[in-house]
């Protein structure tokens, strides 16, 4: 193989990775998001004077 398909290679292969590790940390972040949006919903419901289950 010629020296500039290695390259080609290598460059696209990185590409792949970099969008791979972009995706899997945007997904840890949107759950760690919702988890936190969760928890702060429970604690104001918990500690609200509110009768209802509105």
């Amino acid at each position: 193989m010629a020296a500039q398909a290695w390259v080609t290679l290598i460059v696209g292969v990185s590409a792949v990775v970099g969008v791979a590790l972009t995706i899997r940390q945007r997904t840890v972040a949107d759950k760690r998001c919702q988890a936190w949006q969760r928890i702060t919903w429970c604690l104001d419901h918990t500690v609200s004077d509110e009768a209802g289950l509105g």
